[in-house]
Protein backbone atom coordinates (compact mmCIF):
# COMPACT_ATOMS: atom_id res chain seq x y z
CA UNK A 1 0.00 0.00 0.00
CA UNK A 2 1.34 3.52 -1.21
CA UNK A 3 0.71 7.12 -1.79
CA UNK A 4 1.47 7.48 -5.78
CA UNK A 5 1.20 11.17 -7.64
CA UNK A 6 -0.73 10.88 -10.65
CA UNK A 7 -1.15 14.08 -12.47
CA UNK A 8 -0.62 16.74 -9.33
CA UNK A 9 -3.26 14.03 -7.32
CA UNK A 10 -2.35 11.73 -4.67
CA UNK A 11 -3.80 8.25 -5.13
CA UNK A 12 -3.05 5.17 -2.52
CA UNK A 13 -2.05 1.96 -4.75
CA UNK A 14 -1.46 -1.54 -3.65
CA UNK A 15 1.03 -3.43 -5.89
CA UNK A 16 3.47 -5.94 -5.63
CA UNK A 17 5.20 -4.81 -8.73
CA UNK A 18 6.90 -1.83 -6.97
CA UNK A 19 10.65 -1.62 -7.21
CA UNK A 20 12.88 -1.31 -4.01
CA UNK A 21 13.80 2.43 -4.87
CA UNK A 22 9.76 2.91 -5.72
CA UNK A 23 8.75 1.28 -2.36
CA UNK A 24 10.96 3.41 -0.60
CA UNK A 25 10.10 6.79 -2.07
CA UNK A 26 6.46 6.12 -0.86
CA UNK A 27 6.57 5.01 2.60
CA UNK A 28 4.64 7.38 3.85
CA UNK A 29 1.97 5.40 5.41
CA UNK A 30 3.19 5.56 9.11
CA UNK A 31 3.32 9.60 9.26
CA UNK A 32 0.00 9.91 7.47
CA UNK A 33 -1.40 8.36 10.94
CA UNK A 34 -0.55 12.26 12.30
CA UNK A 35 -3.25 13.70 10.18
CA UNK A 36 -6.00 12.34 11.09
CA UNK A 37 -5.06 12.96 14.27
CA UNK A 38 -4.47 9.97 15.92
CA UNK A 39 -7.85 8.71 17.54
CA UNK A 40 -8.91 6.15 14.84
CA UNK A 41 -11.67 7.76 13.97
CA UNK A 42 -12.01 6.43 10.83
CA UNK A 43 -9.89 2.74 10.93
CA UNK A 44 -11.78 1.68 8.01
CA UNK A 45 -10.14 4.41 5.68
CA UNK A 46 -7.07 1.87 6.44
CA UNK A 47 -8.05 -1.29 5.53
CA UNK A 48 -10.23 0.16 2.30
CA UNK A 49 -6.48 1.62 0.75
CA UNK A 50 -5.04 3.95 2.94
CA UNK A 51 -4.88 7.78 4.15
CA UNK A 52 -4.56 9.92 1.70
CA UNK A 53 -1.80 12.39 1.82
CA UNK A 54 -0.70 15.58 -0.41
CA UNK A 55 2.35 15.26 -2.40
CA UNK A 56 5.29 17.17 -1.39
CA UNK A 57 6.60 19.94 -3.00
CA UNK A 58 10.03 19.75 -4.77
CA UNK A 59 12.54 22.20 -3.71
CA UNK A 60 12.99 25.44 -6.04
CA UNK A 61 17.14 25.90 -6.73
CA UNK A 62 17.78 29.14 -8.46
CA UNK A 63 20.77 28.72 -10.76
CA UNK A 64 22.83 31.60 -12.00
CA UNK A 65 26.17 31.66 -13.64
CA UNK A 66 28.51 34.81 -12.97
CA UNK A 67 30.84 36.51 -15.94
CA UNK A 68 31.11 38.41 -18.52
CA UNK A 69 30.38 37.60 -22.02
CA UNK A 70 33.96 37.25 -23.90
CA UNK A 71 32.38 39.86 -26.35
CA UNK A 72 31.77 42.43 -23.36
CA UNK A 73 35.62 42.30 -22.21
CA UNK A 74 37.18 42.66 -25.90
CA UNK A 75 34.79 45.77 -25.88
CA UNK A 76 35.99 47.11 -22.91
CA UNK A 77 32.54 47.21 -21.07
CA UNK A 78 33.49 45.08 -18.51
CA UNK A 79 33.41 47.00 -15.00
CA UNK A 80 36.59 46.25 -13.51
CA UNK A 81 39.92 47.90 -13.38
CA UNK A 82 41.17 45.78 -16.35
CA UNK A 83 38.62 46.80 -18.93
CA UNK A 84 40.81 49.47 -20.72
CA UNK A 85 43.31 46.82 -21.44
CA UNK A 86 40.77 44.48 -22.19
CA UNK A 87 41.99 41.47 -20.62
CA UNK A 88 40.38 38.53 -18.90
CA UNK A 89 41.48 38.08 -15.49
CA UNK A 90 42.64 34.52 -14.61
CA UNK A 91 42.61 32.08 -16.25
CA UNK A 92 42.13 34.18 -19.22
CA UNK A 93 39.95 33.67 -22.38
CA UNK A 94 41.10 30.09 -22.91
CA UNK A 95 38.59 29.25 -20.10
CA UNK A 96 35.39 29.75 -22.34
CA UNK A 97 32.64 30.53 -19.53
CA UNK A 98 30.10 30.09 -21.90
CA UNK A 99 30.98 26.50 -22.70
CA UNK A 100 31.74 25.74 -19.16
CA UNK A 101 28.10 26.78 -18.12
CA UNK A 102 26.64 24.73 -20.38
CA UNK A 103 28.73 21.90 -19.42
CA UNK A 104 27.92 22.40 -15.60
CA UNK A 105 24.50 22.59 -16.39
CA UNK A 106 23.91 19.53 -17.80
CA UNK A 107 25.87 17.96 -15.09
CA UNK A 108 23.74 19.71 -12.20
CA UNK A 109 20.30 18.55 -14.63
CA UNK A 110 22.53 14.98 -14.14
CA UNK A 111 22.47 14.88 -10.33
CA UNK A 112 18.83 16.13 -9.85
CA UNK A 113 17.12 13.67 -11.92
CA UNK A 114 16.93 11.24 -8.77
CA UNK A 115 15.60 14.25 -6.54
CA UNK A 116 12.87 16.06 -5.74
CA UNK A 117 14.06 19.50 -6.83
CA UNK A 118 12.60 21.75 -9.35
CA UNK A 119 15.80 23.88 -11.16
CA UNK A 120 15.27 27.43 -12.69
CA UNK A 121 17.75 28.16 -14.20
CA UNK A 122 19.14 31.55 -15.31
CA UNK A 123 20.49 30.97 -19.21
CA UNK A 124 22.21 34.66 -19.20
CA UNK A 125 24.93 35.43 -17.47
CA UNK A 126 25.09 38.16 -14.96
CA UNK A 127 28.14 40.51 -14.89
CA UNK A 128 26.87 43.95 -14.05
CA UNK A 129 26.28 45.10 -10.62
CA UNK A 130 22.84 46.26 -11.59
CA UNK A 131 22.53 42.87 -12.90
CA UNK A 132 23.41 41.49 -9.33
CA UNK A 133 20.64 44.10 -7.73
CA UNK A 134 18.29 42.78 -10.10
CA UNK A 135 18.91 39.41 -9.01
CA UNK A 136 18.77 40.20 -5.52
CA UNK A 137 15.38 41.45 -5.89
CA UNK A 138 13.72 39.22 -8.01
CA UNK A 139 14.81 36.26 -5.50
CA UNK A 140 13.52 38.42 -2.44
CA UNK A 141 10.16 38.68 -4.81
CA UNK A 142 10.48 34.40 -5.54
CA UNK A 143 11.35 33.56 -2.65
CA UNK A 144 13.18 30.05 -4.18
CA UNK A 145 14.68 27.42 -1.45
CA UNK A 146 17.87 27.47 -2.33
CA UNK A 147 20.44 29.07 -4.45
CA UNK A 148 23.70 27.38 -6.89
CA UNK A 149 25.73 30.13 -7.82
CA UNK A 150 28.17 29.54 -10.27
CA UNK A 151 30.90 31.92 -10.21
CA UNK A 152 33.80 31.98 -13.19
CA UNK A 153 35.45 35.23 -12.79
CA UNK A 154 38.37 36.54 -10.33
CA UNK A 155 37.20 40.41 -9.92
CA UNK A 156 33.34 39.13 -9.39
CA UNK A 157 33.56 37.52 -5.85
CA UNK A 158 33.22 40.79 -4.29
CA UNK A 159 30.00 41.52 -5.92
CA UNK A 160 28.41 38.51 -4.60
CA UNK A 161 28.93 39.38 -1.17
CA UNK A 162 25.47 41.18 -0.78
CA UNK A 163 23.59 37.81 -2.67
CA UNK A 164 25.01 35.89 0.34
CA UNK A 165 23.61 38.15 2.63
CA UNK A 166 20.60 38.68 0.95
CA UNK A 167 19.24 35.10 1.24
CA UNK A 168 18.30 33.36 4.21
CA UNK A 169 18.50 29.76 2.67
CA UNK A 170 21.03 27.47 1.94
CA UNK A 171 23.57 28.62 -0.88
CA UNK A 172 26.21 26.57 -2.94
CA UNK A 173 28.60 28.74 -4.04
CA UNK A 174 31.14 27.16 -7.21
CA UNK A 175 34.25 28.79 -7.60
CA UNK A 176 36.56 27.40 -9.71
CA UNK A 177 40.15 26.85 -9.25
CA UNK A 178 41.47 29.23 -11.99
CA UNK A 179 38.10 31.48 -11.61
CA UNK A 180 40.39 33.13 -8.69
CA UNK A 181 44.48 33.53 -8.42
CA UNK A 182 44.13 34.47 -5.33
CA UNK A 183 43.46 33.15 -1.56
CA UNK A 184 40.02 32.27 -1.48
CA UNK A 185 37.17 35.23 -0.65
CA UNK A 186 37.00 35.30 3.19
CA UNK A 187 32.78 36.13 2.67
CA UNK A 188 33.04 32.44 0.89
CA UNK A 189 34.34 30.60 3.33
CA UNK A 190 32.29 32.37 6.63
CA UNK A 191 29.32 33.11 5.34
CA UNK A 192 26.27 31.29 6.89
CA UNK A 193 24.66 28.76 5.33
CA UNK A 194 26.92 28.53 2.24
CA UNK A 195 29.01 25.50 1.22
CA UNK A 196 31.93 26.70 -0.69
CA UNK A 197 32.90 24.56 -3.50
CA UNK A 198 36.84 25.93 -4.80
CA UNK A 199 38.10 23.08 -6.94
CA UNK A 200 38.79 22.50 -10.65
CA UNK A 201 36.16 20.15 -11.08
CA UNK A 202 34.60 18.26 -8.11
CA UNK A 203 31.11 16.64 -8.95
CA UNK A 204 30.84 14.67 -6.00
CA UNK A 205 30.82 17.77 -3.70
CA UNK A 206 28.04 19.75 -5.66
CA UNK A 207 25.90 16.85 -6.09
CA UNK A 208 26.46 16.26 -2.01
CA UNK A 209 25.11 19.89 -1.57
CA UNK A 210 21.74 19.15 -3.98
CA UNK A 211 21.31 16.33 -2.13
CA UNK A 212 21.34 17.95 1.00
CA UNK A 213 18.96 20.38 0.04
CA UNK A 214 16.66 17.84 -1.53
CA UNK A 215 16.94 16.27 1.56
CA UNK A 216 16.13 19.01 3.97
CA UNK A 217 13.31 19.95 1.86
CA UNK A 218 12.00 16.47 2.61
CA UNK A 219 12.32 16.70 6.30
CA UNK A 220 10.56 20.56 5.93
CA UNK A 221 7.61 18.87 4.98
CA UNK A 222 7.40 15.21 6.97
CA UNK A 223 6.30 14.46 10.13
CA UNK A 224 7.97 12.11 12.77
CA UNK A 225 5.57 10.20 15.24
CA UNK A 226 7.01 10.63 18.76
CA UNK A 227 4.89 7.74 20.66
CA UNK A 228 5.02 7.19 24.74
CA UNK A 229 2.96 6.05 27.15
CA UNK A 230 4.40 9.43 29.21
CA UNK A 231 1.74 11.08 26.71
CA UNK A 232 -1.90 11.78 27.98
CA UNK A 233 -2.96 13.76 25.35
CA UNK A 234 -1.29 14.35 21.45
CA UNK A 235 0.92 17.71 21.42
CA UNK A 236 2.60 19.02 18.07
CA UNK A 237 5.96 20.79 18.07
CA UNK A 238 8.58 21.76 15.18
CA UNK A 239 11.90 20.75 15.17
CA UNK A 240 14.34 24.08 14.87
CA UNK A 241 16.79 23.03 12.19
CA UNK A 242 14.91 20.52 9.84
CA UNK A 243 11.29 22.08 10.34
CA UNK A 244 9.97 18.68 10.78
CA UNK A 245 6.60 18.39 12.43
CA UNK A 246 6.88 16.00 15.55
CA UNK A 247 3.74 14.63 16.59
CA UNK A 248 3.77 12.83 20.23
CA UNK A 249 1.39 11.04 20.60
CA UNK A 250 0.02 8.35 23.84
CA UNK A 251 0.85 4.95 23.15
CA UNK A 252 -2.73 3.55 24.06
CA UNK A 253 -4.40 5.94 21.21
CA UNK A 254 -1.51 4.88 18.52
CA UNK A 255 -1.81 0.97 19.48
CA UNK A 256 -5.62 1.11 19.24
CA UNK A 257 -5.48 2.43 15.95
CA UNK A 258 -2.91 0.47 14.92
CA UNK A 259 -4.70 -2.66 15.93
CA UNK A 260 -8.08 -1.24 14.13
CA UNK A 261 -5.90 -2.16 10.93
CA UNK A 262 -7.05 -5.09 8.83
CA UNK A 263 -4.28 -6.78 7.50
CA UNK A 264 -5.47 -7.83 3.57
CA UNK A 265 -3.99 -10.35 0.75
CA UNK A 266 -2.88 -7.52 -0.63
CA UNK A 267 -0.56 -5.98 1.62
CA UNK A 268 1.19 -9.23 2.60
CA UNK A 269 1.54 -10.26 -1.03
CA UNK A 270 3.72 -6.19 -1.38
CA UNK A 271 5.29 -7.04 1.92
CA UNK A 272 6.82 -10.56 0.85
CA UNK A 273 7.54 -9.54 -2.36
CA UNK A 274 9.42 -6.40 -1.42
CA UNK A 275 11.71 -8.44 1.43
CA UNK A 276 12.37 -11.05 -1.25
CA UNK A 277 13.67 -8.45 -3.52
CA UNK A 278 15.72 -6.17 -1.26
CA UNK A 279 18.99 -5.53 -1.32
CA UNK A 280 20.50 -4.78 1.97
Amino acid sequence: MFCKSLNGKCQVMVNNQIDRRSFLKSAIALPALSFLPIGCSSPASYSAGGVILPPKKPAIVRIAFFYPPGEVVERGEFEDGWRHQKWFTYPGNQFKPQEQQAKFTKHVRKMSEDLDLRLLIDEKPIYTSEGIKAFINNVKESQPDALLLFNFYNTLSGKLAPVLDAFDGPIIVYHPVGANHQLPPKHFMTAERVQYIHSIENRAALERGLRSIHAHNRMAQSTMLRISGRYKTQTRKTDLFFGTAIQHIPAEEFNACFDAVELTTDMEKMAKSVRARAKR
